[in-house]
């Protein structure tokens, strides 16, 4: 038996490599994983989307990858009787936004938040699948913003959000 070593296999002519069965890592393993935590509080009140601090690079090393981005950000409300609090979530692919969650605080995405002095604390995740067909670097990146004139306030009480990239092979 003899093994061949080598750091680069090229297709000659643009032709497919082939291998035998199992001998090449398969569609759905994982090619690369990036991953964040963002601590900073952010006050919300508009529904302009702004910002989270949740912003990850990474470069496919493939045109055929798919990417599963998974994010999860602490809402808290402070809230008056009776009052309804609403928001949204979303994901950018660079400047272009390719997924957005309207129920964002929860699967009912409406919360009412009783007495003067009560609050909710709410983990508000989404996770979207994305075919960028690229192998330039891609910036993701999540948004939010509120709704109903209510305040919002993100990664309060020294909670962290975290955004998780991971490219899987296709």
């Amino acid at each position: 038996m003899s093994t061949l070593y080598v750091d680069t296999l090229e297709p000659n002519q643009n032709t497919a490599i082939t291998a035998a069965a199992g001998k090449l890592l398969p569609v759905g393993h994982v090619i690369d994983h990036k991953y964040m935590q963002y601590g900073t509080q952010i006050n919300l009140s508009t529904a302009t989307y702004t910002d989270t601090g949740l912003t990850l690079n990474i470069t496919p090393k493939s045109t055929s990858s798919k990417f599963i981005i998974t994010y999860n950000v602490f809402v808290y409300v402070f809230g008056v009787s009776n009052q309804w609090v609403a928001g949204a979530g979303r994901i950018l692919r660079d400047s272009t936004a390719i997924h957005t969650d309207a129920y964002s605080l929860g699967r009912g995405a409406l919360y009412n938040v009783g007495g003067p002095n009560a609050y909710i604390m709410l983990n508000s995740s989404d996770t979207y699948e994305d075919e960028p067909s690229t192998t330039s670097q891609i910036t993701y990146k999540v948004q939010f913003s509120a709704y109903g004139g209510r305040i919002i306030y993100l990664n309060a009480i020294a909670q962290k959000a975290f955004l998780s990239v991971t490219e899987i092979a296709q």
